[in-house]
């Protein structure tokens, strides 16, 4: 059997996690007890931000791979520092 040894997202365990949570949550207010589903109001937004986080994640590493292709190699560290915005305070 060939296994992929691929690393595994915190934040990509967390989403599946919160997604298990809330179809369990649904399941159970629509089947058995409503009341299940107040555990939403806690999951929803909780799913949300993981979402948001993740996708921000995406974005940030598009940039940097950018800003790589735009270096200039002949540039010494310390431009290099300027240019990315990597040590800036804001």
């Amino acid at each position: 059997m060939i296994q992929s040894k691929k690393r595994v997202q915190a934040s990509g365990m967390i989403i599946l996690l919160l997604v298990l949570t809330n179809v369990i949550a649904i399941r159970e207010g629509y089947t058995d007890n409503e009341k299940c589903y107040w555990a939403l109001v806690l999951t929803l937004p909780l799913l949300l931000i993981a979402i948001l986080n993740i996708s921000r994640k995406r974005h940030d590493k598009k940039q940097n791979v950018a800003l790589d292709m735009q270096a200039d190699p002949k540039a010494s560290d310390s431009e290099w520092v300027a240019h990315s915005g990597k040590g800036s305070i804001c």
